[in-house]
């Protein structure tokens, strides 16, 4: 190269790498050859990888689209399988310096958006396309987006086992999980939004009168069997079960809706009704898990929405409420023509009295169960369920569980306390009955 564009090419590299300049001129003047020819070759890359290949990507992606099977699918979390399942996920879980131990969060190593990306599965090729959402600056399109899979038009049969995969993947990796949506609404934009993943929860692990926890779940078990769901399609009548808990505050109104979604294997879906309008309702009801799925839909305290009939409001915190949400929104959202079906409804409350007549009839709730304090029976039952690996084999002298349940049970006659106090006031006792005996004058009434 010349000395003049060699020098052109110098102020080049100064302007997009400062100092790189410098160590090519080193560099050439030790090894005795023109470096320059070598540099900028690989200081090219990154702009050919970053702006050349998109652009021609977008040239020659018609022609791939005519020569490749393809599909556009909603993005979901099974398809994180595609960058998971081979080892690419990336994990700082532990260290051996005592100021990090425990501190350092997990890292994730996923292909890039805007981006065509190769993989193999079970031997054959794939691409895959990441298209980023189209609106990044709202809240519940952030975790959406669309992927588009290129593959062989001659053999479609190994898109449909690449799918096929995903979803067991997706199955098997939401095992002993259940999966908590929040319904969230924002001026006219509504939607899910992933909350938790909660741990699962026993039927065992509630305080509940006599058979009322069985008496639920065999329902439930009913209606999502697949002779009442034919029933239910024989004659017409939309897939779909209500139910409503009522009682004091901490009796397990909530957590039932847990053992629910653990027995049955349902995602949660919660919805606030305090924050949402008559349009937002209906859309969230709309964009619920369409039949097959099923899914637990709660309707958290539904006496604090204020939900009354048109015109009947009087306060004006009762006006306000009134303009956002109403009653007769409500009830044709539940069972209108056009409602959604296939899911079970549960609706919680502490002051069933202040509830519409409208509400609970048959058909929007079908099933009504009161949630109380417990009776000795049931605290005799819910102690023991948390002091079950108590061990009196090695000491005979020692009182059986069932003998230490009763002593509890009788101690603690002397108040109301709620399950979630109970809960508690277990918890602190470290696994010691035998504590929790001696404290139990320490319970306060209404806890």
């Amino acid at each position: 190269m010349s000395a003049q564009p060699d020098e052109v090419l110098h102020k080049l590299l100064d302007t997009f790498a400062p100092g790189l300049s410098w160590i090519v001129r080193l560099l050439s003047e030790v090894m005795g050859v023109n470096a320059l020819s070598y540099v900028l070759p690989l200081a090219a890359l990154p702009m050919i990888s970053t702006f050349i290949l998109p652009w021609i990507w977008g040239l020659f992606e018609p022609l791939v689209s005519l020569l490749s099977g393809s599909t556009i699918v909603g993005i979901t979390d099974a398809f994180g399988y595609l960058w998971d399942s081979n080892k690419d996920a990336v994990e700082f879980v532990e260290t051996n310096e005592a100021a990090y131990r425990g501190k350092l969060i997990k890292l994730q190593i996923a292909p890039g958006q805007n981006h065509v990306h190769f993989f193999r599965h079970k031997g054959h090729l794939f691409a895959l396309f990441r298209d980023p959402p189209r609106n990044p600056g709202d809240a519940f399109s952030r975790s959406s987006e669309n992927i588009m899979i290129y593959y062989p038009f001659w053999n479609k049969r190994v898109f449909k086992d690449l799918v096929e995969t995903i979803q067991k993947f997706d199955v098997d990796s939401r095992r002993g999980k259940i999966r908590v949506f929040c319904a969230r609404q924002e001026k006219r934009t509504e939607g899910w939004q992933r909350m938790c993943d909660e741990w699962p929860r026993s039927i065992e692990s509630m305080a509940l009168h006599g058979t009322m926890k069985q008496d639920i779940i065999k329902d439930v078990q009913n209606f999502l069997s697949e002779e009442v769901f034919n029933s239910y399609k024989k004659r017409g009548i939309p897939h779909r079960r209500g139910y409503l808990f009522y009682g004091p505050p901490g009796t397990g109104k909530s957590s039932f809706c847990r053992v629910i979604a653990t027995r049955f294997e349902l995602p949660i879906y919660v919805i606030n009704l305090a924050i949402v309008d008559n349009y937002g309702l209906q859309e969230l009801f709309r964009t619920l898990p369409a039949p097959p799925e099923r899914c637990v839909v709660v309707l958290e305290d539904i006496d604090t929405a204020g939900i009354q009939r048109a015109g009947n409001a009087t306060t004006e915190d009762e006006i306000n409420r009134q303009e956002r949400i109403t009653l007769a929104t409500v009830l044709n959202t539940l069972d209108g023509v056009g409602a959604h079906s296939g899911h079970i409804l549960v609706a919680t409350t502490n002051a069933k009295p202040y509830l519409d007549d409208a509400l609970l009839r048959p058909g929007r709730m079908d099933k009504q169960y009161e949630f109380q304090f417990p009776d000795p029976e049931t605290i005799k039952e819910y102690f023991t369920f948390f002091f079950q690996d108590y061990c009196t084999d090695t000491d005979p002298s020692k009182k059986s569980l069932g003998q230490l349940a009763v002593e509890f049970s009788q101690a603690a006659s002397h108040v109301l306390v709620s399950p979630a106090a109970l809960q508690e006031y277990f918890l602190r006792c470290n696994g010691d009955p035998t504590v929790a005996i001696q404290n139990a004058k320490t319970i306060k009434a209404g806890q």
